[in-house]
């Protein structure tokens, strides 16, 4: 029986020591990524390891997190900052440390060189090494306040975004690999692709863009070009493009209708789309409205309007009965060229919201058809909206106007709704006049009726002024000429906010004869909340007599009345 017990508590022996190597697996300290965070913030970090079970440690000042990854993404966790760095210790692969904003501002990746992915996007870095991750597949690092990027020694890169920064040169010509490059809303003057032959996806849109080359890059689906300063755009080695927006440039229409001769042939294939204007008031509108879209259209390209995806032009076919008749022309033309025109191919061009005629005649018997075309005010819709002022701080019972913009300013519906969220503290009305109820704080929000677009203005709400007078008069008694008496006056506010006073009043008899001590009368005084000032009064009478003085405040313009 007891060799049975004895044999019974060897394996159950053997089975802790057999499973004491994955309980006992130590974290790789010589591999980290450090950050510079706001201590006390929590950061929002999401990983991925080698190898499944693989043990990582946080570290920041006296708080430590030991968590396990697998090989792929655990989610987005937080972890509060104990100090101003935070270390990720650990056999990582990827790491995402997007969107803390202010909370993180630096970052060094240098001691992991087997990172692969690197997501930092939407925080406040103005630097980022990445020299010594030369295992780097994916940079996402958009939306920062980076002035320099160096992805030189990145050569197996293959995604790069690296827009919304402040960047005036970028240098891709190591990066064969990459497949993705966006840069756009930066300050770049020009961009070497010609290294680049494997890109499929280029944004660009938003820089100081000159003149741009795309002829070497042929694997090249996705084209935004849009508001640079291209004067000419040669696609015609790109025959895999699928998408191009050029909006926003100035392009002459000789330039525009290059574009179109030179864009593929898609009838065999999916329809392209080509976005040469973003809405009716661009710069260069007459000169794409000017362009010969047909020569894009009849190669299966759609030729629209950014902004809402419609197309600025309308093709009409017209029939000549019968069919064998020798003479097969007609002639176009509008009844209204400043509301639509028509091409000598019936191709119609909107030009300005109105009613206008389309009429074909035949050229032999002047036989003639219509077509009535409504020409529309394309729908601006509204991309967010703003107020002038944040923060307010209001006196209970005063007032602050409040003033919204929506954007852009030719938005069709510029509607907006006001609300607080707390009335008891502050109400709003209908045209943002914020009034100050009682002390407190609240939230008014202006929200746009068209796309929910939203704004905010944080209202600390103070008491008013509480103020009393002591005294309020004074009997000086019987006073011989020659002589005088002083009495102070004490003005105290205890109410929760300061106020001014003006213009000391004294009444009674023979005023004349009473004198403001320290010229308060003719100065603005403030009195602090829960403070007090004082005033001293000397009566010096011309005759001996008994006199009472009786004194009352005024306060300043759009100041509190005082009781």
């Amino acid at each position: 029986m007891k060799k049975h017990v004895l044999k019974t508590t060897t394996l159950l022996l053997l089975a802790m020591l057999w499973a004491s190597p994955a309980l006992l697996a130590q974290v790789n300290m010589s591999r980290y990524i450090t950050l510079t965070v706001v201590d006390g913030a929590d950061i929002k970090l999401e990983l991925a390891a080698d190898a499944g079970g693989t043990p990582v440690q946080i570290v920041s000042g006296a708080n430590t997190y030991d968590i396990t990854v697998g090989t792929t993404w655990t989610g987005t966790q937080t972890y509060t900052a104990g100090a101003t760095t935070m270390t990720i210790y650990g056999n990582i692969r990827k790491f995402r440390c997007s969107s803390n904003n202010a909370n993180l501002t630096a970052l060094d990746p240098g001691h992991n060189t087997g990172l692969t992915t690197l997501y930092c996007y939407n925080n406040d870095l103005t630097s980022l090494d990445v020299s010594q991750n030369t295992a780097l597949e994916w940079l996402y690092c958009y939306n920062n306040d980076l002035t320099s990027l160096d992805v030189s020694q990145n050569t197996a890169l293959k995604e790069l975004k690296c827009s919304d920064n402040d960047l005036t040169s970028l240098d891709v010509s190591q990066n064969t690999a990459l497949k993705v490059l966006k840069c756009s809303d930066n300050d770049l003057t020009s961009l070497d692709i010609s290294q680049n032959t494997a890109l499929e996806m280029l944004w660009c849109w938003r820089n100081d863009l000159t003149s741009l080359d795309v002829s070497q890059n042929t694997a090249l689906e996705d084209l935004r070009c849009s508001e640079n300063n291209l004067t000419s755009l040669d696609v015609s080695q790109n025959t895999a493009l699928k998408e191009l927006i050029c909006s926003e440039n100035p392009f002459t229409t000789q330039a525009i209708d290059d574009i179109y001769c030179a864009l593929a042939d898609r009838t065999a294939v999916s329809e392209g789309s080509i976005y040469p204007a973003f809405r009716t008031y661009d710069t260069n509108h007459a000169a794409v409205l000017a362009s010969n879209a047909t020569n894009a259209r009849n190669k299966n390209w759609k030729v629209q309007y950014l902004q809402n995806d419609t197309d600025n032009t309308q093709q009409l076919t017209a029939t000549v009965v019968p069919n064998n008749a020798t003479n097969q022309n007609v002639t176009w033309s509008s009844s209204d060229n400043s509301i639509a025109t028509v091409s000598n191919t019936g191709l119609v061009t909107a030009v300005a919201a109105g009613n206008a005629t389309i009429t074909v005649t035949t050229d032999d018997g002047g036989f003639t058809d219509q077509c009535a075309v409504t020409v529309t005010n394309a729908t601006v819709a509204v991309t967010g909206v703003s107020l002038d002022i944040n923060t307010a701080t209001i006196t209970a019972g005063n007032t602050q106007q409040l003033t919204a913009t929506v954007a852009p300013a030719n938005a069709t519906n510029q509607a907006v709704t006001w609300s607080s969220s707390d009335n008891n503290i502050a109400t709003v009305n209908a045209t943002g006049l914020v009034t100050a109820v009682a002390a407190g704080n609240a939230t008014i929000t202006v929200t746009t009726d068209d796309g929910g677009f939203t704004d905010q203005c944080a209202v600390t709400v103070t008491a008013s002024a509480n103020i009393s007078l002591s005294p309020t008069g004074h009997d000086y008694g019987n006073i011989s000429v020659g002589a005088s008496a002083t009495q102070t006056f004490t003005l105290t506010n205890t109410g929760g906010t300061a106020t001014e006073f003006e213009d000391l009043v004294i009444s009674g008899t023979n005023a004349s004869f009473f004198d403001y001590q320290d010229d308060y009368f003719l100065a603005t005084v403030d009195i602090p909340a829960g403070g007090s000032v004082t005033i001293d009064i000397e009566y010096t009478p011309t005759a001996t007599g008994s006199h009472t003085a009786v004194a009352t405040f005024e306060t300043v313009p759009n100041s509190l009345p005082l009781p």
